[in-house]
C-alpha cells in the first residue's frame, strides 16, 4: 500500500507515531483499523428513536394485512438453500 501525502503531513503522522511508540507504519495502520472497525460497526446496528422504537412495536403487535403482489411474487421463488 502506497500513501501519498505532503511533507508538513508525513511530518505530523511521524511525530504522532513517534510519540506513540510506535513506527509511522503501525501508527498509520492501527489507526485506519479503528476507524474502520468503528464504521462497519456502526453500519451493522440500527438505531431507532423512541418514537421509531414505538412505532416498530406496534407494527409488529398489529395483526397483518393480506399480502401485497410483491410479497407473493417474493414468496413464490424458490428456495436457494435448498436449491
Amino acid at each position: 500500500m502506497e500513501l501519498k501525502t505532503t511533507d508538513a503531513a508525513k511530518e505530523l503522522l511521524s511525530l504522532a507515531a513517534a510519540l506513540d511508540g510506535t513506527d509511522l507504519t503501525s501508527f498509520i495502520l492501527n489507526t485506519a483499523m479503528e476507524k474502520a472497525r468503528k464504521v462497519v460497526s456502526e453500519h451493522r446496528a440500527i438505531t431507532l428513536s423512541r418514537d421509531g422504537q414505538e412505532a416498530l412495536a406496534r407494527l409488529l403487535q398489529s395483526t397483518p394485512g393480506q399480502p401485497t403482489k410483491a410479497i407473493r411474487e417474493l414468496m413464490s421463488l424458490p428456495d436457494l438453500d435448498k436449491a
